[in-house]
């Protein structure tokens, strides 16, 4: 079956064999899935301690952005930065980020060191991402590659399913300072398991085009190789798959714990929701190759988009921990849907001397997403009330599930995908 896109470099990747495949995707599963349990320790408490600390409404969705400034202005050099500095030495220090971030919101006692914290925790994200994210996009093509996300994203949603139920329950019993402390403990383990990644990128075999005279490994990019990269339809797709998604997702961690904790759920209720949204999100990972191959991923991703506009929409609507945890399902199963598909395709799009950078694209359009939701999630809360953001995040979804269906039909990039590419 042909594929969504076919490289743009016209160069193919190199084999892997079976076994290089397992360890590589092990590995980066381990990473991921660690690096999110330790990030996720402080999303159902975060708001909790801001709002302590005085904070209003307005304040905590411009110091949840702020986790996302810093690393939207960096992602595209990181990208670049692979091929000089290696895979390794920025999940290193994107690792070291993440420990230093959570004892930074354990020593909080005013704005600026949470607002510290927020900066480093979204280093470590944004820059570990990075490095993985290149690493897996070498390990194969074409329905290879939905498969090998999926695996490294299933593992991510194990880590965002058991963060924040760990955290509420410590939370309760030794309070928040203490569960920061134990974030910041978990964050050691990634640093180790960097160390495991290349120290630089696989040479690459690929010629440079006539237009071309050097290739981005070398650590230098420009806003023209950028320009390149966002004309290609795959890049496209699923550059804007994922940002409208997150544009959507991108507030909840901060305004969906406010809103339960106002509709009188404590603290361990509101991780077990968050929770069966990561739940949701593992549960579809494991079907996102199958999903492609038999209907295609830009339908697969319009899908995800319509269900996300109805679990969004649902929890304004609903009242009790079933129904509240079915709408929270349903914004997981988008989101779980979603990933996979949109990170493939721009994988598969980008020419192989441009996938890292291509990856970080894709990143920073997600930066985008996660800088601009709490931002407008915060207007409109403190505006119209908690519940006028779950509306407005529907609306986007809606919105984005009709253009996923257009950028479809425009482009051909219906197709669907091999499974033994």
């Amino acid at each position: 079956m042909p594929t969504d896109q076919a490289p743009a470099g016209g160069a193919s990747a190199p084999e892997h064999s079976a076994g290089s495949v397992r360890s590589g995707l092990a590995l980066s599963s381990a990473l991921i899935g660690l690096l999110f349990l330790s990030i996720t320790f402080s999303r159902p408490i975060f708001p909790l301690l801001a709002s302590e600390l005085g904070a209003s409404k307005g304040l905590i969705g411009g110091l949840t952005s702020l986790s996302y400034v810093l690393p939207l202005v960096i992602v595209i050099p990181a990208g670049a930065l692979l091929g000089r500095l290696g895979m390794r030495s920025l999940a290193v220090f994107g690792s070291v980020c993440l420990v230093l971030g959570n004892a930074a919101y354990a020593l909080s006692a005013g704005f600026g060191p949470l607002a510290a914290a927020r900066v480093l925790i979204g280093l470590a994200h944004v820059v570990v991402l990075v490095a993985v994210q290149a690493y897996v996009a070498e390990l194969g093509r074409g329905g290879q590659q939905d498969r090998n996300f999926a695996t490294i994203f299933f593992f991510s949603g194990i880590g965002q399913l058991a963060g924040p139920v760990i955290a509420g329950l410590l939370t309760r019993e030794v309070g928040m300072r203490f569960t920061f402390w134990v974030a910041a403990v978990v964050g050691i383990l990634p640093v180790v398991l960097s160390f495991g990644l290349p120290g630089v990128l696989t040479k690459q075999q690929v010629a440079p085009s006539a237009t071309e005279q050097r290739s981005p490994g070398d650590g230098r990019f420009s806003f023209a190789l950028v320009g390149r990269l966002l004309r290609i339809p795959g890049v496209q797709l699923g550059v804007g798959a994922s940002l409208i998604m997150l544009l959507a997702e991108g507030a909840r961690e901060s305004y969906y714990p406010l809103y339960a904790s106002e509709v009188g759920f404590d603290e361990v209720a509101i991780g077990m929701l968050l929770s069966v949204h990561a739940l949701f999100s593992i549960l579809i990972q494991p079907f996102a190759g199958s999903l492609a191959a038999r209907y295609g991923r830009t339908r697969v991703l319009s899908w995800a988009m319509t269900c996300g506009f109805l679990g969004h929409l649902a929890v304004p609507l609903v009242r009790g921990f079933g129904p509240m945890a079915a709408a929270v399902a349903l914004a997981g199963l988008a989101m779980g849907a979603n990933q996979p598909p949109s990170m493939a395709c721009v994988a598969d799009a980008a020419p192989r001397e441009l996938r890292g950078l291509a990856m970080a694209v894709r990143l920073a359009g997600n930066r985008v997403g996660l800088l601009a939701s709490p931002i407008i999630a915060g207007v409109v809360v403190t505006a119209w009330g908690l519940p006028a953001y779950f509306y407005v995040s529907a609306g986007m979804l809606m919105g984005g599930g009709a253009l996923m269906s257009a950028l479809s039909r425009r482009t051909g990039l219906d197709r669907t995908v091999a499974l033994d590419a």
